[in-house]
């Protein structure tokens, strides 16, 4: 588990980093003006649909958003790899846990996407 957790967040940062550098370099007066408001544009990715697009096209904001997407689920992933280690170990109960928890989070990530 405590792999998974350090390759998500060492892939999530990296992915932002890239991002906020390819940003800066293709357009840095945005940067160090100030004065225009977003940094990464006003057409930046929110959606995952515009982040797939971003993607293909080799925006720099769908790679920031790619990043922040990692780091949000990294835990769930360390949960998930937790609860298969858990139930190659033959204990069942410890599972049944992970796979409540990663449950409760589909819901409340559902719950949170169309709210």
């Amino acid at each position: 588990m405590a792999l998974v957790l350090r390759l998500g967040g060492m892939a999530g940062v990296i992915l932002v980093v890239v991002g906020l550098v390819a940003a800066f370099s293709q357009d840095s007066a945005a940067w160090t003006d100030g004065s225009q408001g977003d940094l990464l544009g006003s057409a930046a990715a929110l959606r995952l649909s515009d982040m797939a697009a971003g993607l293909r096209h080799g925006r720099a904001d769908a790679v920031t958003l790619l990043g922040m997407v990692v780091l949000a689920a990294t835990p769930a992933a360390g949960v998930a790899a937790a609860g298969w280690c858990w139930l190659r170990g033959r204990r069942p109960w410890l599972a049944g846990v992970a796979a409540l928890v990663l449950a409760l989070l589909a819901l409340a990530g559902g719950l949170g996407a169309s709210g």
